[in-house]
């Protein structure tokens, strides 16, 4: 039997399966014990991958590739078991927390693009990051016209050195 497998058969061996994806075949067999992917065993012993199989490999490739998703998810996305309530709840997860990254992002974009063309010698003197600060941060809370004095009264409402993040 060759590489490919016996295409009369209509599957295909692991090394073809991973070579389809680009993948070494020692990361097909991890997503197999983590459950992305159950491909049958022949009588040979050997697992035989069909167009099922493939195509589950496929989305786990995507998956890890374009949605950064963990195994776990993936496994419930690929699993004939899982109901399309499980499944839609992990993507409408995965997207949400994308939409916050991307969020993230575009923000950290925006202060590089201001920053490679802001007219100030130094950042501390630009109203940009000035009036950005003053809205994303705790300064916000505090009706102060400076940083020093919003840190003051930030330490005097806590009574200690850090307060929660603001989100």
């Amino acid at each position: 039997m060759s590489i490919l497998g016996d295409m009369a058969n209509d599957y295909v061996g692991i090394g073809a399966a991973a070579a389809l994806y680009g993948l070494p075949v020692s990361t097909v067999r991890w997503w197999e014990k983590q459950g992305v992917v159950t491909p049958p065993v022949g009588p040979d012993g050997k697992r035989r991958y069909g167009e099922r199989e493939l195509r589950q490999l496929g989305m786990a490739q995507l998956c890890r590739s374009t949605g950064l998703m963990a195994l776990d998810e993936i496994a419930l996305i690929t699993a004939d078991d899982s109901s399309a309530i499980e499944r839609r709840h992990v993507v409408d997860s995965r997207i949400e927390q994308l939409e916050r990254q991307i969020a993230e992002l575009t923000a950290a974009r925006a202060y590089l693009l201001h920053f490679a063309t802001c007219r100030h010698a130094e950042s501390t003197e630009c109203q940009f990051l000035t009036d950005d600060l003053r809205a994303n941060t705790h300064w916000r809370f505090f009706d102060t016209p400076d940083l020093l004095s919003a840190a003051r009264q930030a330490y005097q409402v806590t009574g200690k050195a850090s307060i929660p993040p603001v989100n």
